[in-house]
């Protein structure tokens, strides 16, 4: 069966803008850390609760770019037909 993906955006203080853009990604055995930047910010979203993430490149994001684009939002959740789980979290920064 295939599921059409549920993805909803996140609220942040952090305006999107064009020049969102995934800085780093590190993984140990307490957190997954992601330092996205833009021009006019950046931060670092931290996960401690992980047990898989998945790196695509764009073009793997294909199914999600309807909603998750950086006019919409640059943080988004996918609530329903992500990879592994019902609930999986997902920072998105389509080029």
């Amino acid at each position: 069966m295939i599921y059409e993906p549920k993805v909803v955006k996140v609220e942040t203080d952090f305006e999107s803008d064009t020049t969102v853009d995934i800085d780093e990604i590190t993984f140990d055995k307490e957190c997954l850390t992601i330092a996205v930047k833009s021009n006019c910010w950046s931060i670092k979203v931290h996960f401690d609760a992980i047990y898989g993430f998945r790196v695509l490149n764009e073009g793997d994001l294909g199914e999600y770019w309807s909603v998750c684009n950086l006019k919409t939002g640059w943080c988004f959740e996918v609530i329903d037909g992500g990879w592994n789980a019902p609930c999986v979290r997902i920072v998105v920064t389509p080029k």
